[in-house]
């Protein structure tokens, strides 16, 4: 027998021991949980009229909720994980219980208190109490670390402020004991530290990264309660339903989304088992070239609130001729699922051009439900999605039009709030599956585009989006906003968003001011020559619901500019008139 033997059966015995403490502590949760809440006596750590309680009460500052804490037994070792909190009836009879007892408790007891404590009081008593409130206001920094600062203070920090909660009537012996807490290896602080998460319910975590909107500024950001207010959301969700009314009774309204968002051609950063080597063995690694952990494709999504219609919307892949090869695209030919389309062409972003080509595709996938229903389009601001010759072509194509404001898309865009991070985690699961398989451990760039396929038809073509619209204040007039939404824009459910059309002045928000557009056309849509002159804003929407944009494309010819008539071609010219 090799002499590690002896270590790993002790290895063995204390994994076995702390499993069988997970379970017996797991099993009594659940039998805690299985009982009604009337069979349940409250856990109470002591009595409201024990020294210690009114040690706490006059220590923490004469605090009844202190002493109300410490008689539950909150911070406690000893209480029971899964143990029902105290409701607001008992903790109100919990409070009278500890005032009678305050009012009951002679005024000397408190003065010797101040005067010379360790004469008057046994010393586990008074080491408890200070202890405690010690704990409990270390606790109330690190929650206002967290809910004001937005800091999750480390173990540095924590130990460095213990000191600073002692309470300024402990006697010096135990102030001594309560620092030397603090003081010692960083082991001892560490286990210190998780016994005192594992009593107080805290966590060892981290902060998730939000939005901050500063209090004056979230007016602005957000409109309703019945009033107009020259806001992003406001302007959006006024112009939305302004669009929405001016579809023809007889056309049911068709609403999408499309936004790009990068796929790499090498997922890095999947976590799993990793198996512990020896000190003279190298290290494991996920092998990639630099070209592959560099090379990326722009996918053009596109989601709709219908199910049925879902599967016949584009999904198109974008990539640049160095990684859209031809050979690859020859291998890929035929093998695809029919909506999901490669495109290759010298840069892998998306330009003007290339979103008028991807709105004929569109209108080619839809094929006679652009005559049957009233598309609408929702798209953020980015550049490439914002030009005459894409409004234009957009009304030829029988499709309008909406933008969703700047900065506003993590909260107003189905794509970005529930679309994107299922189709992400959908990808690396696959990719995983599919690198594990590869006899190369390096999947070829054929294997990485029939994964990215699979996954665009198993999340997105096959998902129903209908919640994530409803969820964005796209369907229904708003009525169904996410609480999240509700928060961001400090609205209630009672907000009312009108259905007028927008001023110039409302809708200017949802651009970026250094956009120079007509953003009435948007609103209208309809160009600035075939516009009502001189009509109010109800005679321009009433034109706006009558002149449909054609459902056929047409082509016009192009008229040159004067610049092209030289002086060698303008007496022809007047000739032929």
């Amino acid at each position: 027998m090799s002499s590690a033997s002896p270590n790993n059966m002790q290895d063995l015995q204390r994994r076995i021991s702390n499993l069988a403490k997970r379970y017996k502590r797991a099993r009594a949760a659940e039998e805690v949980a299985a009982q009604p809440r009337e069979a349940l006596q409250l856990l109470r750590r002591c009595r409201p009229d024990s020294p210690r309680c009114l040690m706490v009460y006059f220590l923490a500052g004469q605090s009844c909720a202190a002493a109300v804490d410490f008689v539950v037994g909150r911070g406690w070792e000893r209480a029971k994980r899964g143990h029902p909190s105290p409701d607001r009836d008992e903790v109100a009879k919990l409070t009278a219980d500890v005032e009678q007892a305050v009012a009951r408790s002679p005024a000397s007891a408190f003065s010797a208190l101040q005067r010379n404590p360790l004469s008057d009081f046994e010393l586990c008593d008074l080491f408890c109490a200070h202890k405690y409130v010690m704990e409990r206001s270390l606790y109330g920094w690190i929650a206002s670390q967290n809910n004001d600062q937005g800091v999750a203070p480390s173990r540095e920090q924590v130990m460095a402020q213990l000191p600073e909660h002692i309470s300024q009537q402990a006697p010096l012996q135990i102030r001594t004991r309560l620092c030397n807490l603090a003081c010692g290896s960083p082991r001892k602080q560490r286990k210190w530290l998780a016994r005192f998460r594992r009593r107080w319910g805290a966590r060892l975590g981290v902060l998730r990264v939000q939005e901050f909107v500063p209090v004056e500024e979230k007016p602005r950001k957000a409109g309703g309660q019945g009033f107009v207010v020259l806001s992003s959301a406001a302007a959006y969700f006024q112009w939305l339903n302004f669009a929405i009314d001016a579809a023809p009774v007889h056309r049911p309204l068709l609403i999408l989304n499309m936004d790009e968002t990068a796929v790499g051609r090498h997922q890095s950063g999947l976590r799993g088992t990793v198996a512990t080597l020896p000190k003279a063995t190298l290290p494991a690694s996920d092998r990639a070239s630099l070209a592959d952990r560099r090379s990326y494709v722009s996918y053009l999504a596109c989601v709709t609130d219908d199910a049925r219609v879902q599967p016949r919307l584009p999904q198109v892949l974008l990539g640049n001729t160095h990684l859209f090869t031809l050979d690859l695209l020859r291998s890929c030919s035929g093998k695809l699922p029919d909506n999901v389309v490669l495109w290759r062409q010298t840069s892998s972003w998306n330009s003007h051009a290339t979103m008028r080509r991807w709105l004929t595709l569109l209108a080619k996938a839809l094929g006679p439900l652009v005559e049957e229903r009233y598309v609408v389009l929702l798209l953020d601001v980015h550049s490439s999605h914002i030009h005459q010759s894409i409004f234009l072509h957009a009304r030829r194509c029988g499709v309008r039009l909406i933008y969703i404001p700047a900065k506003m898309t993590r909260l107003l865009q189905p794509c970005d709030t529930h679309v994107f991070s299922k189709f992400k985690l959908a990808l690396r699961i696959a990719w995983q599956n599919c690198k594990s398989r590869s006899p190369a451990a390096s999947p070829t760039a054929v294997s990485w585009v029939h994964v990215v396929s699979q996954t665009i038809q198993a999340v997105i073509s096959r998902g129903s989006w209908q919640k994530a619209f409803l969820a964005d204040g796209a369907l229904r007039f708003q009525t169904q906003l996410s609480t999240r939404l509700r928060v961001e824009l400090d609205v209630d459910e009672a907000a009312v968003w009108l259905h007028v059309a927008p001023t110039t002045e409302e809708v200017a928000c949802v651009f970026p001011s250094r956009l120079k557009i007509d953003t009435l056309s948007y609103v209208l849509w309809q160009p600035r020559s075939h516009r009502v002159q001189g009509a109010r804003p109800s005679q321009r929407s009433t034109a706006a619901r009558s002149s449909e944009p054609p459902l056929v494309p047409q082509f016009h010819r192009r008229v040159l500019p004067s610049t092209f008539l030289t002086a060698r071609m303008a007496p022809i010219v007047r000739r032929l008139e």
